[in-house]
């Protein structure tokens, strides 16, 4: 009884959690998407990062701003391999707060991203809440 409580409480604490980052990410995906500045950006090089024994690069990034200024940003996700070829031009939109820039590289792959993680984490949420109210 009390490990099924557990379990459940665990699932269920995870689930909710990947839904409600998830929907936050989506958000702000979603606030760059219709608020933001198209333009095509050129990939210059990648960032790796290592996480134990992982390692990812990340898209260094230069375009032209709003104010015709040329801008290098390194995107602040990355990828097991890098994706595109340096010196790729690639379509993104890009939108500026403060002095921050938030990037999307339109081809989607951001948004199956976090679909996944809403998909997963209702799942995860279900069993979650199944063990609680057997328990």
């Amino acid at each position: 009884m009390m490990g099924n409580l557990g379990t459940g409480i665990l699932f269920a604490f995870i689930g909710v959690s990947f839904v409600g980052i998830s929907i936050y990410l989506l958000m702000k995906y979603n606030k760059v998407k219709l608020s933001g500045r198209k333009t095509k950006g050129k990939i210059i090089d990648y960032e790796k990062n290592q996480n134990n024994d992982y390692t990812y690069y990340m898209p260094i990034i230069e375009f032209i701003n709003e104010k015709g200024k040329l801008t290098r940003i390194t995107l602040s996700f990355g990828e097991g391999k890098p994706q595109y070829k340096i010196g790729s031009t690639i379509s993104i939109t890009y939108l500026k707060e403060k002095e921050e820039y938030d990037i999307i590289i339109n081809n989607n792959s951001e948004l199956y991203l976090y679909y996944a993680f809403i998909f997963f984490g209702l799942i995860f949420s279900l069993i979650g809440f199944g063990l609680l109210i057997k328990s």
